[in-house]
């Protein structure tokens, strides 16, 4: 049962993160509710690998790792 929640969690997350970064195409998108309701939800686990990532101006590689580092844990989880 908590194996089941947390791999639930997780895919939650992972499509948040997802939603989040086709997000950042939308002009202004950040204000609205559901936007920042997105951003409230993935920042805990996007702001540490933004926080190690070197800076770059064009694209934004943590949603990528994020998601990358999410399925692995399920994939554990799952084992």
């Amino acid at each position: 049962m908590i194996r089941e929640f947390s791999i639930y969690l997780l895919e939650l997350m992972s499509w948040g993160i997802v939603g989040r970064a086709l997000s950042s195409w939308i002009p202004n998108s950040r204000n609205y509710t559901l936007v920042q309701i997105l951003y409230k939800f993935t920042d805990p686990i996007l702001r540490p690998i933004q926080n190690i990532l070197p800076k770059s101006n064009m694209i934004d590689f943590s949603p990528l790792i994020a998601i990358i580092v999410i399925q692995i844990i399920i994939r554990v989880i799952q084992s």
